[in-house]
């Protein structure tokens, strides 16, 4: 599902040099499906590690690891070969653990990519050191264009009143089912 959200990755991704990135917005938005949707389609591997579930890794964030030793970790973890090229590194629910955002930052100009979610509207970090997205739930837009109507989308943004007025039956069915949705 193709969200404004994925076009943000993909230009993080094409600029970051291991820059961190942090997807956040509230509970059920799409944030995790979003950013492993990405790493699918655009890394060969992915090291996915959640805190909500996962007491080993929260322990050795709270202990305020680093570099090497946290990658190294995640790594034994996750069982995945942490590579600059093609490895994303998530970590999600990073709001479940006090201080991970400071932690995060190390991994800056490491060359190394990696993604922390969190459902935490605001953030401990610098924000000149970690990238963020806000990802709030889906626009009417971005549904019409995820059931496959890109170009009903996009005129609702132009002033051409006379063609909407002919898809107003199209748009008042595609509402219902995004309010139903």
């Amino acid at each position: 599902m193709l969200r404004k959200a994925t076009h943000q990755l993909v230009s993080w991704k094409a600029r970051s040099n291991g820059r961190v990135m942090i997807v956040r917005g509230a509970r059920r938005t799409g944030k995790t499906f979003i950013v492993n949707d990405f790493a699918k389609d655009f890394y060969n591997n992915t090291a996915y590690v959640d805190f909500k579930e996962n007491d080993r890794m929260k322990l050795l964030f709270e202990s305020k690891p680093d570099f090497v030793r946290l990658k190294t970790a995640i790594q034994i973890e996750t069982g995945v070969s942490i590579s600059k090229e093609d490895t994303l590194i998530i970590l999600d629910n990073i709001d479940k653990v006090e201080g991970a955002e400071a932690v995060l930052t190390g991994f800056n100009k490491s060359g190394y990519s990696l993604v922390g979610i969190s459902s935490s509207v605001t953030g401990e970090a610098n924000k000149k050191d970690i990238e963020e997205i806000i990802l709030y739930p889906m626009s009417f837009g971005e549904y019409m264009e995820s059931r496959g109507f890109k170009d009903l989308s996009e005129l609702i943004y132009t002033r051409d009143w006379e063609l909407k007025k002919v898809f107003s039956s199209k748009y008042n069915e595609l509402l219902r089912e995004y309010i139903f949705v």
